[in-house]
């Protein structure tokens, strides 16, 4: 554990400076959906960029350059993994979160075995984080109660995370019915989501219609298809949809 937390203190001074597949199909989770990676502190310490003139106080002249160092710096988060979900369960690595002001959220894996660090994107992924609370999750593929089973790559499979190491109840997005998403198919609005699959429909003009001025047209007759859960998880265990809009209109 001291090995992965100097390998998480060198990762955020270098951010300064410059047969898994068939098994995470066939356990689709009743209700799939993304893990958010990341709690109110890491996101409200984005936004010390355009907050500075508060605070660091032009009052406070002689502070000020020190001041806004430190608001400036990057805020981790670590976050144990273990192999089962049980916190008992030796660390066999982390989940580094780094909060950067003006720059974002990124996040990386060390490994307790080597000390080695794995940068990675999560599933869902929007840089700005202006639109509300951010897209920074990751598939999961079991839950049991805060405990959650992630994807291999970057992760070992079988590797578990307890939510409440973020601070809070989690706050999971799920697929939802009426929902519109991206995925192999293309844009899909979901109709029904299944035990072994999803329901869709191709999407339509009128699911997302941003013309004010204009009446929202009715829809037009569809074809419904079925996207069994082989096509909804990569390999690894990731899921394949996307919420297509999650800046809005």
């Amino acid at each position: 554990m001291i090995v992965a937390r100097f390998a998480a203190a060198a990762l955020v001074a270098a951010f300064c400076a410059a047969g898994v597949g068939a098994s995470a199909r066939q356990n689709l989770p009743a209700e799939p959906g993304w893990l958010p990676l990341f709690n109110r502190d890491l996101v409200t310490w984005l936004e010390n960029e355009n907050r500075l003139d508060v605070l660091c106080p032009s009052d406070r002249a002689q502070e000020q350059p020190d001041c806004r160092a430190r608001m400036l710096e990057p805020r981790p988060l670590l976050v144990p993994l273990r192999a089962a979900p049980d916190a008992d369960e030796p660390a066999i690595g982390q989940l580094v979160i780094l909060s950067v002001p003006g720059r974002g959220l990124s996040a990386s894996f060390v490994s307790a075995t080597d000390a080695t660090a794995r940068t990675f994107m999560p599933d869902l992924f929007l840089r700005d984080w202006g639109y509300g609370p951010p897209f920074f999750h990751q598939t999961y593929l079991e839950r049991r109660g805060d405990w959650f089973r992630l994807p291999a790559d970057p992760f070992p499979p079988g590797t578990w995370l307890n939510a409440r190491d973020f601070g809070a109840a989690p706050e999971t997005l799920r697929i939802e019915t009426g929902a519109i998403y991206t995925s192999p198919r293309g844009a899909i609005v979901v109709l029904a989501v299944e035990p072994d699959g999803i329901r869709a429909r191709p999407e339509q003009p009128a699911d997302m219609w941003c013309d004010g001025e204009r009446p929202v047209p009715p829809l037009e007759p569809f074809t419904e298809m079925r996207l069994p859960r082989a096509e909804l998880l990569s390999d690894a265990g990731h899921l394949l949809l996307a919420p297509k809009y999650m800046k809005g209109c």
